[in-house]
């Protein structure tokens, strides 16, 4: 594994947060193991261009990221939550934030899953710019065929024509399949 200084990977991170500004969609390939060091990072950038994140949580529950984006001083009051790993744990857990919502799990993403309308239902509540962050691509393929996740992802960008979105898709660069499908999809595919 290749280790690199935070500030590195900060600066990378504001840089692609800058190019992003007149784009739609971003794929961010990681060199790191781990996405979610690097979360908090681009959710802060992202939040100090203004609007409203809701983030896709596919590897950790909502608990976790709540809390680790409170350590990290992300501004919680514009995170909307949608948590797919809870419920496939057999966790029972309810939460009265009205800023989370808990999806069947990573394999729900064709039309009409509890992902997509989760997605949808957050869309429709913010009314001012706003973007997604997909936090593991990898957890999608391990739980869905390439197609239907090329589908699931083409759908998503394409809803940032009519939402005021930008979509933020992370994966680690091991996942060179399911990029090669992915990227001609995004504005911008950035390697960290």
């Amino acid at each position: 594994m290749e280790f690199r200084k935070i500030d590195e990977v900060t600066e990378s991170v504001e840089r692609i947060c800058t190019n992003m500004r007149g784009l739609d969609s971003a794929l961010l390939v990681l060199k790191t193991a781990s996405i979610h060091e690097f979360i908090p990072i681009f959710l802060h950038n992202l939040l100090k261009n203004g609007g409203y994140g809701i983030y896709v949580s596919l590897n950790k529950p909502y608990n976790t990221m709540h809390r680790v984006f409170k350590n990290c001083k992300c501004d919680l009051e514009r995170i909307y939550f949608i948590d797919c790993v809870t419920k496939l744990a057999h966790k029972m857990y309810s939460s009265k934030d009205e800023k989370v919502m808990f999806t069947a799990g990573p394999h729900d993403i064709t039309e009409g899953g509890s992902i997509p309308l989760a997605i949808e239902q957050y869309l429709n509540s913010i009314p001012t710019e706003k973007f997604v962050i997909i936090d593991a691509l990898r957890k999608l393929t391990i739980y869905n065929d390439e197609k239907t996740v090329t589908k699931f992802i083409k759908k998503l960008i394409q809803k940032t024509e009519n939402h005021n979105l930008k979509v933020i898709v992370l994966t680690h660069e091991a996942d060179d399949t399911i990029i090669r499908l992915l990227d001609q999809s995004f504005d911008i595919v950035a390697k960290i």
